[in-house]
Parts: C-alpha cells; sequence; structure tokens
C-alpha cells in the first residue's frame, strides 16, 4: 500500500521534499490523508485510480500547480481544490460524478481545464 511504503521509506520526512507524485491506475488508492506530509507537491497525476473516493488531503498541498484525475470516477467533489490556489492545470477526462464546478472559480491562476 501507498501509505505504508510512506511509513517505511527513510529517512523520515522525506516525503515533505516532494515536488511530484505519480500514481498510475493504483487501484489501491482511496484517499489521498496522506497529502498532509507532502506539502511540498507541486504536480500529482492520479490518472487511473479507479478506487479514489476523495480529494481529501490535496487541500494541504498548497503550492500544486498540475493536477491529474482522469477516470477518477468515485471522486464526485472538488471542494479540496479551493486550498491549491496555485493550480495551472486540471485534467479530470472521465470523472463523470463530479457534479458541482464552482470551485474552480476561486482558483486564478488556473489556465487548463481538461474534462
Amino acid at each position: 500500500r501507498f501509505e505504508q511504503l510512506l511509513r517505511s521509506v527513510p529517512p523520515p520526512g522525506v516525503a515533505t521534499c516532494l515536488r511530484e507524485l505519480v500514481l498510475l491506475r493504483r487501484t489501491d488508492v482511496k484517499s489521498l490523508a496522506v497529502l498532509s506530509q507532502m506539502p511540498g507537491l507541486v504536480r500529482i497525476d492520479l490518472d487511473g485510480c479507479d478506487n479514489l473516493e476523495s480529494l481529501d488531503g490535496l487541500q494541504h498541498c498548497r503550492l500544486l500547480r498540475e493536477l491529474r484525475m482522469c477516470e477518477c470516477w468515485k471522486v464526485d467533489s472538488l471542494s479540496p481544490l479551493a486550498a491549491c490556489t496555485a493550480l495551472t492545470a486540471i485534467r479530470m477526462d472521465g470523472c463523470s460524478n463530479v457534479d458541482d464546478l464552482a470551485v474552480l472559480s476561486m482558483l486564478p491562476h488556473l489556465r487548463l481545464l481538461s474534462a
């Protein structure tokens, strides 16, 4: 599991140094709560994480500039993105359960939205 991997990688605190996280087609990713340990992320790729249920945890990634979450069809809310005001690009093709895009108006630097 992703969470177990983070706890086992020495040295402690290495997650805070990460700038990019790629989790392609990981069926074991259901939650992003562990992102609270990764505030420096600027790019996250969650394409194909079809068991991901929520974006909760992303609000800790305030430096995030690019988010890919295509085919994350269980996600139904983008509200955690309100804190990610540095976002410039979001790709969320195939996220058919997201029904409210109002939070996107709170992202002043957003230039690319693919849905």
